[in-house]
């Protein structure tokens, strides 16, 4: 996709539709959207998966599920380094807790049309009644709804934040030095190995880079394989050194050998 001013356009595109469906989401959350329509599908399906787990968790597993499905998504691109498709998974979080927010506060006046006709019990006024608290559902929904709002505007940001690419480093309020062997490709052998060095932490690593760090390495021991650096340069810019690009691979090679 082309690019202005660094940003993909079509990312950019996709940041600004998910403004304008936020929006109607946020202002009507009880209009039906078509996001909606997934969201009940996987509604219904986690009522059939719950009800292995006895009568409770079958009423709360359609709208648990609901949420978690989701979640898993935002939880699987982020650690895959996917971050733009991770904020998009966020925005479907939202959109499901606004629509989530609707149910439960509907638990008293259950006024909602469900799915089944009236022969159908409403999972929230099952819930709220059986924990005494049917009282509470439109604060429930209060929760649930600025939960979704926090989602959104999360969601927002960060689509904007990463249509520059999914590799633009995360602004330096959010991040935090943390031990080498926490560090992405790097484990307690990695941190014994740099500690020689006096590289102790993300912090010092990023200070020294990864280059300077596998050539001070090298003088110490000769045995350090280029596997080192790339899983250091990786542990930087959070990839997995495997999925490191040829080029980028060279590149890392030709700087150690200058």
């Amino acid at each position: 996709m082309p690019r202005v001013l660094g940003f993909d356009i079509g990312r950019v595109l996709v940041v600004l539709f998910m403004v304008w469906y936020g929006f109607l989401n946020l202002n009507h959350p009880e209009h039906w959207m078509f996001l909606d329509g997934v969201n009940l599908i996987i509604h219904e399906a986690g009522h059939v998966l719950w009800r292995l787990f006895g009568e409770f968790l079958y009423f709360l597993g359609g709208s648990l599920t609901q949420i978690l499905v989701p979640l898993v998504f935002v939880v699987y691109f982020w650690r895959s380094n996917q971050r733009f498709a991770a904020c998009m998974a966020a925005f479907w979080t939202a959109t499901s807790l606004f629509n989530l927010s609707v149910y439960v506060g509907d638990a008293r006046a259950m006024e909602l049309p469900l799915l089944g006709g009236d022969n159908v019990e409403h999972d929230w006024n099952w819930i709220l009644s059986n924990l005494n608290a049917l009282n509470a559902d439109h604060v429930l929904s209060s929760i649930v709804y600025a939960t979704g709002l926090l989602y959104l505007v999360l969601s927002v940001a960060g689509g904007l934040y990463f249509a520059k690419g999914d590799k633009n480093p995360l602004p330096w309020a959010l991040k935090r030095s943390v031990k080498i062997s926490k560090m992405r490709n790097l484990g307690s052998l990695s941190e014994a190995m740099l500690a020689k060095i006096g590289v102790n932490s993300s912090a010092d690593l990023e200070q020294l880079g990864a280059v300077e760090a596998f050539k001070r390495l090298q003088a110490g021991d000769e045995k350090v394989s280029l596997v080192m650096l790339y899983a250091m340069h990786g542990a930087l810019t959070d990839q997995a050194w495997e999925m490191l690009p040829p080029l980028e691979r060279q590149a890392l090679k030709l700087a150690v050998e200058r």
